[in-house]
C-alpha cells in the first residue's frame, strides 16, 4: 500500500519507483523479474486511470513488449500490466496497436491459467468497446487471432467476455475471409445446457 500513497500524493514519481524495482527488474533470476512485474502490476492496478501520461504509458509498453519475448513466465504478468495500462485515459492509438500485436506474437493464450486468459479477453474487449477504431486497423487479423486466442476456452467466466467480443466483431470487423473459421470455434458452444 505504501508506494500507491506515495504515488498518488506525488511524493514518488512513476519513474522513481521503477528506479527503485529496477534491479529486480533488470535480475538474470526470472523469479525476481515476475516479481518486480507483478508487483508493478499490482501498484499501478490501484492508482486512477489518469494517473499516467501518455510517454509514460508509451514507454512501458515499449519495455514490457521487449520482456515478453525473454521467458514465458514474465508472459502473465506482462499480460496483466497491459490490461492496466490499456485503460488508462491517456494511451495513444499506436500504443494500442503495441499491446495487440504483442499479444497476437508472443503470447499462446489457452497455454495461460484462467485469470491470465481472462486479462487478455478484457483488454480485446475494451479496445472493441472503446478503440474500435484502432482495432480496425489491424482488421481481419484482429478476427484470425481473436479465434486462435479463443478456440478451446472452457472457463465461463472468459467466454462471456469471448462472445461479448464476438458480437461487436461480427457488427464492425470484415469477418468474411474467417467466418468458417468463427463459426467451427463457436459452434461447439451449442446447445448449452444448465445441470443445477
Amino acid at each position: 500500500m505504501f508506494p500507491i500513497l506515495v504515488l498518488k500524493t506525488k511524493e514518488l514519481t512513476l519513474v522513481d519507483f521503477i528506479v527503485s524495482i529496477g534491479d529486480h527488474l533488470q535480475s538474470t533470476e526470472l523469479s525476481k523479474r515476475s516479481i518486480a512485474l507483478t508487483l508493478g502490476a499490482n501498484v499501478l492496478e490501484h492508482l486512477p486511470s489518469t494517473f499516467l501520461e501518455s510517454n509514460e504509458i508509451h514507454h512501458l509498453i515499449v519495455f514490457l513488449s521487449a520482456k515478453m519475448s525473454d521467458h514465458h513466465i514474465l508472459l502473465q504478468p506482462s499480460v496483466q500490466l497491459f490490461r492496466i495500462l490499456a485503460k488508462q485515459a491517456a494511451i495513444c492509438d499506436n500504443d494500442c496497436l503495441l499491446i495487440i500485436k504483442a499479444i497476437f506474437s508472443d503470447v499462446y493464450v489457452q497455454s495461460f491459467p484462467q485469470a491470465s486468459r481472462y486479462n487478455v479477453y478484457v483488454i480485446f474487449l475494451h479496445f472493441l468497446l472503446y478503440r474500435l477504431d484502432v482495432v480496425q486497423q489491424v482488421g481481419s487479423d484482429f478476427v484470425c487471432n481473436f479465434i486462435q486466442a479463443m478456440d478451446g476456452e472452457r472457463d465461463p467466466r472468459n467466454l462471456v467476455l469471448c462472445f461479448q467480443c464476438l458480437q461487436y466483431m461480427t457488427k464492425h470487423l470484415e469477418i468474411e475471409p474467417y467466418k468458417e473459421e468463427l463459426f467451427e470455434v463457436v459452434a461447439c458452444y451449442f446447445p448449452m445446457e444448465y445441470k443445477p
